[in-house]
């Protein structure tokens, strides 16, 4: 009797083990959207989503295809599978929306899991035409880069525009233009030419006629 009930109890703790691994709550999109910016975790289902990440798969890759990038973010919540593939496609969706540090956290998750019992090159076999790492470090290293542009951008300004000139504190010979200059002695214009002086013919004495 008392064995029956310790059977009965194992086989119900393991039932209950059982129905917890295979529950999954997908993230409300809006919420999912906020966390997406950082890069914060999202995905964590894997062995109970594995059967529906399959199904869902192509779909996921024909929305990355047509830059569907809300859908494609919707859509990876909802399924909740975590491999390097399902991340490379957070990834994308996250840079698609221009969540550009959460795209670099989702791609370097997506090369971590890579060569593990959970990439999708083990476990799925569905890896979207894709060859990880290298697909994922490519991205990563492209959004990397848009990032360290955008530190050293000026402020309010896109990357690489020049800071617009200014004449505040420009060196005029040995002064700027914040300072005061002394007054400069003004010069007399120079006197103007007297006016030509008319020719009038009485001032001429007409010479006598020549003698024959």
């Amino acid at each position: 009797m008392r064995a029956r009930w310790w059977v009965g109890l194992l086989g119900l703790g393991w039932a209950l083990l059982g129905g917890c691994a295979e529950q999954h709550s997908s993230v409300n999109t809006d919420n999912g959207l906020v966390l997406m910016q950082t890069g914060a975790p999202i995905l964590s289902c894997r062995d109970a989503c594995l059967a529906e990440w399959r199904r869902q798969q192509p779909q996921a890759q024909q929305l990355t295809a047509a830059e569907k990038w809300r859908d494609l973010a919707t859509l990876l919540m909802q399924v909740g599978y975590q491999d390097d593939l399902s991340l490379f496609y957070l990834g994308r969706a996250a840079e698609g929306l221009g969540f550009i540090t959460g795209a670099a956290a989702y791609y370097r998750q997506s090369k971590e899991l890579s060569g593990t019992v959970i990439a999708c090159a083990t476990l799925s076999h569905q890896c979207g035409g894709l060859v990880f790492p290298q697909a994922a470090s490519l991205r990563f290293s492209a959004v990397t880069l848009q990032l360290e542009r955008s530190r050293h951008a000026p402020t309010g300004l896109p990357p690489g525009k020049p800071v617009p000139a200014t004449t505040e504190g420009v060196a005029t010979g040995s002064a700027t233009s914040n300072e005061t200059l002394p007054p400069q002695p003004v010069s007399a214009p120079a006197p103007s030419p007297p006016p030509p002086k008319s020719v009038d013919t009485k001032d001429f004495i007409e010479p006598p006629p020549a003698q024959r």
